[in-house]
């Protein structure tokens, strides 16, 4: 890794340890608690009739090492439900014709996970 992938690594993890909230990552049965942080942010969605709608996505960012609701690292699958302390779930979903998640770097070590509110 260069220099500078370390310092932008470094500063991600600043980020979450400043900013960040222990979350639990449920899918099916199972679930991790991972580092991360809630963000919000707006998307521009068009349909056929090309009426732009504004779309507010719940993002989290957080290491995608740490992304193991299973047992072992994987990418966020659609349908993966988020818990935050208040008890509020966020589910992955991807954007309008988009993804449900992006990597926040080139070295695929940060990601960013769309998910909209399902339970207050």
């Amino acid at each position: 890794m260069s220099q500078f992938a370390e310092a932008v690594a470094a500063g991600q993890s600043a980020l979450r340890s400043f900013a960040g909230q222990t979350v639990i990552v449920h899918r099916g049965g199972a679930s991790c608690e991972v580092l991360a942080v809630q963000t919000r942010r707006p998307y521009e969605a068009a349909d056929e009739a090309g009426l732009v709608t504004i779309v507010l996505s719940e993002d989290f960012l957080l290491a995608a090492a740490d992304y193991q609701p299973t047992g072992a690292a994987s990418e966020p699958a659609v349908g993966d439900r988020i818990e935050i302390s208040s008890g509020d779930v966020f589910e992955v979903v991807p954007l309008a014709g988009g993804n449900h998640f992006d990597y926040r770097d080139a070295a695929k070590t940060e990601l960013r996970v769309h998910t909209k509110r399902v339970q207050c």
